[in-house]
């Protein structure tokens, strides 16, 4: 990114320094969404070794053996952030699985 603006602002006689400091802290912005508590979603469960594993119950005997690590979906408004974002929504999975790529 940094090239790209040095290539910009070479060609232009405008500065980029406030646009680009303007894109980093709308990009903090939406980290700091991200996690947040009210955006997260509880998605599923998995064992050690990282199979899916459903929760049909709130009851400790019920439950299986070997839960291990959790999913979660975050679900952002972008326009929340910035009204000049242009894309609709924002989800994201994660887990705390490890080596896990989730889409």
């Amino acid at each position: 990114m940094a090239d790209l603006l040095t290539i910009v602002a070479n060609e232009l006689s405008i500065s980029t320094e406030l646009a680009m400091e303007e894109a980093e802290a709308i990009g903090e912005k939406l980290k700091k969404e991200l996690f947040m508590v009210e955006n997260l979603e509880g998605s599923h469960f998995m064992d050690s070794k990282g199979k899916t594993k459903s929760v049909s119950s709130d009851k400790l005997e019920d439950r299986p053996e070997d839960l291990t690590y959790f999913a979660f979906m975050c679900n952002v408004e972008p326009q929340d952030v910035d009204e000049r974002i242009l894309q609709e929504r924002l989800v994201v999975s994660a887990s705390n699985y490890p080596c896990q790529s989730m889409t």
